[in-house]
């Protein structure tokens, strides 16, 4: 169990945006043994941001787990399961409207309505132990996201 508090604060030089960004999250992991075949480790975190700047605020909570089930499949070969739902949140950059210069050919310019990208992950992994230590594995994934975060570039 636990909780993190961050706080950043951006100003910019060269416009005259600038973002507090305040972060609390509060989580709960556990780790089970629940035979000499299947184990299992979940975690909860809860996130809680707020983005303040002088024209736009931006306040999201999000709930975020992440679970790991293994099953052990004989002596040599293990089952796994895993899924997690993670946060990226935009930069400072990416949220200031006004235009960067980074170069004369490279122009930056924000969006201040920008949503954290929310990225959910799942995998199915099937792990073949051998007797020189060594192993192979054989993994089915998906991985979904909401709220996409990228960069678009304009030739000026």
């Amino acid at each position: 169990m636990g909780y993190k508090n961050i706080y950043r604060k951006f100003d910019f030089e060269t416009s005259n945006f600038a973002i507090s960004q305040y972060i609390n999250s509060a989580f709960l992991d556990t780790d089970i043994t629940i035979s000499n075949k299947f184990s299992l480790f979940a975690s909860l975190l809860f996130n809680n941001t707020f983005n303040k700047n002088g024209t736009a605020n931006q306040h999201y909570n999000n709930l975020l787990p992440s679970l790991s089930l293994l099953y052990k499949i004989g002596r040599n070969y293990n089952l796994k399961l895993d899924y997690s739902k993670k946060i990226r949140r935009p930069n400072a950059n990416y949220l200031n409207p006004n235009l960067l210069f980074i170069t004369p050919l490279y122009l930056l310019q924000g969006n201040p309505e920008l949503l954290p990208q929310i990225i959910n992950t799942s995998e199915l992994g099937l792990t073949k132990k051998f007797k020189n230590r060594s192993s192979a594995s054989l993994k089915l994934y998906n991985v979904s996201h909401k709220d996409l975060i990228s960069q678009t570039f304009i030739e000026t």
